[in-house]
């Protein structure tokens, strides 16, 4: 059983990356994320031809905008001679 002390110890954690490390970090995340959504749209494909995407669809295009954005914060970080800080929270 998970104790709420171990679980405030992995809750956040903060690290600075060079943009070349903060890019992967965020496209390996992300890439995940999308992923997951396409497996779970194939899984109710499979179940039902006739399901209705869009919330599917919806999710997966908003999760490749929002990497795109960070792309770009990453490459202007880059241009500037910038490291990036990445803060992360996991919440259960």
């Amino acid at each position: 059983m998970i104790t709420t002390d171990l679980l405030l110890d992995v809750k956040q954690f903060s690290e600075t990356f060079s943009p070349t490390e903060a890019r992967e970090v965020i496209s390996s995340v992300i890439d995940k994320k999308i992923n997951s959504c396409k497996v779970e749209y194939l899984s109710q494909w499979e179940r039902n031809h006739h399901f209705e995407s869009y919330g599917s669809d919806e999710l997966i295009n908003s999760l490749k905008m929002q990497k795109q954005d960070l792309i770009d914060l990453i490459n202007e970080a880059n241009r500037n001679g910038q490291k990036v800080k990445l803060n992360c929270s996991i919440e259960l």
